[in-house]
């Protein structure tokens, strides 16, 4: 099956994309701020220090951010 990203924001895939805005509610422009991203590759989960068992892919990496606004 191939993964298809989204027109409304590039580095989504299209299902990771519907999931967040559709199934989740999130809006499209709070969906750009938290820098929301899918990944395709384990290497990028092994370079942001997921563990082996964690690295699932296609994945949706969702960054976290503290309470000063910046990101953890």
């Amino acid at each position: 099956m191939e993964e298809v990203f989204s027109e409304e924001i590039p580095a989504l895939l299209t299902t990771h994309f519907q999931q967040l805005h559709d199934g989740s509610a999130i809006n499209i422009d709070v969906i750009k701020e938290r820098q929301y991203e899918s990944t395709l590759g384990k290497k990028r989960l092994t370079d942001l220090g997921f563990n082996p068992s964690q690295r699932r892919i296609p994945g949706i990496i969702i960054p976290l951010w503290g309470v000063n606004g910046q990101q953890i």
